[in-house]
């Protein structure tokens, strides 16, 4: 991966971090949990993004990682971040 690749990733990875973190799913960060806090998941998000740009494989991404973590992941509107991801993506 060149030098500017791997400027571009980590910048498109802070920005995943700072949209993750005021949708904030789980309400952590607003609980006072590190910014770091879903870091993981962005990196997640960022591959998948990075990889097909597909809203539905997002999606699909976002509603299995709230289930895996929540009782009632449908209450999380899911759709809406997806479309914030992706143009935002696809506009940078």
């Amino acid at each position: 991966m060149s030098k500017e690749m791997k400027h571009q990733y980590k910048q498109d990875l802070i920005h995943i971090r700072r949209l993750i973190n005021e949708w904030d799913p789980m309400g952590l960060i607003q609980m006072g949990a590190p910014e770091d806090e879903y870091d993981t998941y962005s990196a997640k998000v960022l591959s998948i993004l990075h990889s097909s740009k597909s809203r539905i494989k997002l999606k699909e991404s976002l509603q299995t990682y709230l289930s895996d973590l929540l009782d009632n992941p449908s209450s999380i509107p899911v759709g809406e971040f997806t479309d914030k991801l992706l143009s935002w993506f696809c506009n940078r």
